[in-house]
């Protein structure tokens, strides 16, 4: 089992999305994270479970399920 922890930076460029953009969805408890001595980490196992629901969750909205 994969226990690494991400930062805020990481996570950025693994999903190409901007930083602020991370902070917002933690915020608002879109996207699987921890604090821990006021540090925003998220762990990659948890997100990358995440990245499969949500891929999941857009193609039954398409109703593009070639998998």
């Amino acid at each position: 089992m994969d226990k690494r922890l991400l930062s805020v930076e990481e996570v950025s460029d693994f999903l190409n999305i901007s930083k602020s953009s991370i902070y917002t969805y933690a915020q608002k408890q879109a996207i699987p994270c921890i604090r821990l001595k006021g540090r925003l980490l998220f762990s990659q196992n948890a997100l990358d479970t995440w990245l499969k629901t949500k891929t999941h969750e857009a193609k039954e909205e398409t109703g593009n399920e070639t998998e």
